[in-house]
Formats: C-alpha cells, structure tokens, sequence
C-alpha cells in the first residue's frame, strides 16, 4: 500500500508540473532512442514500465512492473549530463538454478535490472537545421539489490560502463525525424543478470532506431525498433509503436507497446512515461 502511494505521489508530482513549466520547445523524443541534439532545458522523465518473460542469468519468464526517473541537465550549448534512477522493481519469474529450480519466485526492490543509477554525459558534436550527431559516454552502479521469496538476491553487486553514437535527420520537409543509437553496456561484478548465462562480467550491444511522425500536432506516432545482444547467444528484437501526446509547451505524455519479434527478452509489455521542461 506504501508503494502505490509513493507511485501516486510521483506521477501525480509530475502531471503537475503542468502548470508550471515554461518552455515553447516540442518534447518528441521516443521512449526508447535518444536524440543527438542536446537539451536546452532541464529535462525530467518518470516512466512506468510493465514487461512480460524477461531472461535472468538464474531466472526467466520474469513478469512485473517498475518506476524510473531520468534526469537531463544541459550546459555549454552542445553537452549535457544524464542522471538514470531506477526507483522500482517488482514481479515474479521462475527459477532456473539450484536451490528451487523450477519454482516461481517473487523478485523486487528499490533499484532495476539491467538498469543501474548511471551519469551519463552527452556530446553533441555536429549540428544543423537538418541533422545531428552526438557521442556518450557513462558508468553506473546498483543502489539497492533486488530480495527474493528465497534465501537467494539478485544485484548484490554490479557495475556498467556505457558508450555510443547518436543520430538524428529531418525527412520529408522536416514532417518526419529519423533517429539512430548504436552503443554498449559492459558489465562487470553483476550479479545474476547476464541473460546469456556464463559470466557475470559481459557485454551487451545496443541498438535502436525511430521515426517521429510531427504532421499532426495534437498526437505524434512513432515507430520504433530496438536490438540487444549478448555474445550472439541472446538477441532481443523489439517492435514498440508509440504515441506522444504534447499536454502543453513544456509536458508531454508518452504511450508505447514493446512487442518481442525474437524469442529471447521482452515479449510484450507496455511504457507510460511523463516528460517536463523547466
């Protein structure tokens, strides 16, 4: 009952800021790929995410919910600074390892999966009317691990470092916004998470690209497609369409359907984030 009060208490913070925010620029970014063009405002995101069978390194079919906040902080014109929370995970898998092989489990805790508290600073290294191009480059840690209905955690340890590219072009007299990630997360002293089984130090690739349809004003679809893999022997491919709907100059609503296209990660799950100015 706390943490559904607690979860009210947040999303309701920032619905709010509604009133507040003072901005006449378009939030469009999609919910999963990043645009190369860097902030000129402070930036909050909260995200409520359902996902189903996601793979552990010793769990799987993993189902649940979960709360995270993001934080973006321009300066300098063309850098910025990423602040990642994962506030919250909850949900239950089955048990692929000794002791209580086979046996569902309950997971969760005040932190993520595969998602650590990470600063992640951005580069915007080339800028146009047209398109964009940026660098990043970050690290992360676990906060908090996640308990278990057995005697067994998961995260009591973990540690990423992350990098990558970003792209972003107008199309179609600037009604239609092309965006590219392509980067990597390098674990190492993680706990129980690579979804390849083996090490817990491992290195998972990450790609992503989307398409922002801005014809309309009152709602812009996206289509979005986003790639993992992990030593060629985990590859999730996600088709996740989306809708963005402006509230007002400075707040946005954001609605997406990942929907799992390879047998491995996600299968289906479902995003709502809120996005703010100041």
């Amino acid at each position: 009952m706390l943490r559904r009060k607690v979860l009210a208490t947040l999303l309701g913070c920032v619905l709010n800021s509604a009133a507040v925010a003072q901005t006449t620029e378009p939030l469009l970014q999609p919910i999963f790929s990043r645009y190369a063009q860097t902030a000129s405002k402070l930036y909050l995101d909260t995200t409520l995410r359902y996902f189903e069978d996601v793979q552990l390194q010793e769990a799987d079919d993993f189902d649940g919910w979960g709360l995270d906040a993001e934080v973006t902080y321009p300066f300098r014109r063309n850098m910025q600074l990423r602040f990642v929370v994962p506030l919250y995970t909850e949900g239950t898998a089955v048990r692929t390892e000794p002791p209580n092989q086979g046996a569902e489990i309950d997971i969760e805790g005040n932190g993520g999966t595969f998602d650590f508290f990470s600063v992640i600073f951005e580069h915007q290294v080339k800028a146009n009317t047209l398109d964009n191009l940026a660098y990043f480059a970050g690290g992360g840690t676990r906060l908090e691990e996640l308990e278990t209905s057995t005697d067994d955690v998961f995260n009591h340890q973990g540690n990423v470092i992350l990098g990558g590219i970003k792209f972003d072009r107008y199309y179609e007299r600037q009604q239609t916004q092309l965006i590219v990630n392509l980067g990597g997360r390098y674990y190492f002293s993680s706990d129980d998470l690579n979804p390849a089984g083996g090490s817990d130090t491992f290195f998972m690739l990450e790609a992503s690209a989307a398409a922002v349809f801005n014809r309309w004003k009152r709602v812009y679809p996206v289509g979005e497609l986003v790639y993992q893999g992990v030593d060629f022997d985990y590859n999730s491919l996600l088709f996740v369409p989306e809708a963005i709907f402006p509230v007002n100059a400075g707040v946005s609503v954001k609605l997406g359907v990942p929907i799992g296209l390879t047998s491995d990660g996600e299968q289906l799950g479902l995003r709502f984030r809120v996005t703010a100015q100041f």
